[in-house]
């Protein structure tokens, strides 16, 4: 099943926010490294949305971005699937940042 993909304006504000401060940081190598995980990770998604685990509290899946450690928060909505937000692994309660 392939959805359509629908980012928030807080998810590619989260993903500039992130991109940016590992080129900073870390240089081009590690973002584009980034880019790239983050692309395949939201294309996974898009062939399987319903294959990440569901969180019943805040009614929103997560993936994890494979080598980092950032989680795409998304909703899956018959057949679109809304990107949220990106989150640190360590960032608190989804809660305060998911719609």
């Amino acid at each position: 099943m392939t959805v359509r993909v629908v980012q928030s304006a807080t998810f590619d504000a989260d993903v500039r926010r992130v991109a940016d401060w590992y080129l900073r940081e870390a240089g081009v190598d590690v973002a584009r490294r980034f880019a790239e995980n983050l692309a395949a990770a939201i294309s996974v998604l898009e062939a399987f949305p319903r294959l990440h685990p569901h969180s019943m509290r805040v009614d929103a899946r997560r993936v994890r971005i494979n080598r980092f450690p950032y989680l795409i928060w998304y909703r899956v909505r018959a057949d679109v699937v809304t990107l949220y937000a990106l989150s640190h692994v360590r960032r608190g309660d989804p809660a305060s940042f998911l719609p």
